[in-house]
């Protein structure tokens, strides 16, 4: 998209360049011609015409004088006529790249959509049976939030921080739901990659879109889920680039001292104040 960008910024550049030569052009023609006229006219009461051969006086001097401007007139046109059909290429070519922007818009649109209706099934289907309990969609996330929270109040105490704390929490859960994670964070990923890797110019408005779907618990488990070192070294840079964390209930989180493990950038323009817990 970038490339598209500057190549029609470039077009519409030459295009203004090629109407202000074209109107330069014209206007140099037009004082020419009226000064050909007002060279006839003086010349009519400078000669008398009342032989032949003060008519080829008057020829000749017409000749040498106005047939030299009407000659440069006549290759200003020429170069005018060359500018205008120019123009008329770039502007053709214009509409063509916008033609052709929006109908790659309205594919990459179908598919973004596609992808969050993915998503959707994806959440719907997630289920797991907790304790004789069956849980199933959002309420899946939930339980899984809850037990995250409970593993990690079990390893913190045998754990040098607290962020290691919360990776080695969630790899515990993530080992007993890999299924159900590993499919979902996969596909949350690969929708944030697309948008990522698209020609769209205003991608942060798609990844607004995708933010707005999550649930307060998959938003948390996202938050963990990006510190583990699968999770980092992939989703947990486009995570913060994208202010996927915009909306994260920040008061939920395991513990207030997790604020910090992400940059500010990842809350986009929420006001976070990170505090010891």
């Amino acid at each position: 998209m970038q490339k598209t960008k500057l190549s029609k910024e470039r077009f519409e550049a030459n295009a203004k360049n090629l109407k202000y030569q074209i109107s330069i052009g014209l206007g140099i023609c037009a004082i020419l011609i009226v000064a050909s006229g007002l060279i006839v006219v003086n010349s009519l009461n400078t000669y008398q015409l009342h032989d032949l051969q003060s008519l080829a006086l008057f020829g000749e001097y017409i000749s040498g004088s106005v047939g030299t401007i009407l000659t440069l007139v006549s290759a200003i046109l020429i170069y005018v006529a060359f500018a205008a059909q120019r123009l008329d290429s770039i502007q053709r070519q214009i509409e063509i790249d916008l033609s052709l922007n929006q109908i790659a818009t309205q594919q990459f649109e179908n598919l973004f959509i596609s992808l969050l209706n993915f998503h959707h099934d994806g959440v719907k289907t997630s289920s797991a049976d907790f304790e004789g309990s069956t849980k199933n969609g959002r309420s899946f996330f939930e339980a899984i939030y809850k037990l995250l929270c409970d593993e990690y109040a079990e390893v913190a105490n045998v754990r040098s921080s607290s962020e290691e704390a919360a990776i080695t929490a969630y790899e515990v859960i993530n080992k007993k739901y890999r299924q159900q994670l590993g499919h979902y964070f996969r596909n949350l990923y690969n929708i944030v990659k697309f948008i990522d890797q698209s020609f769209i110019e205003d991608k942060q408005t798609y990844a607004n879109l995708l933010r707005a779907q999550l649930s307060t618990y998959e938003s948390l488990l996202l938050f963990y889920n990006c510190l583990h070192p699968k999770g980092r070294s992939k989703f947990y840079d486009l995570l913060a680039k994208y202010h996927l964390l915009e909306s994260l209930p920040v008061d939920q989180l395991i513990s207030n001292e997790h604020v910090r493990l992400y940059p500010w950038e990842a809350y986009g323009n929420r006001k976070i104040t990170r505090t010891n817990s």
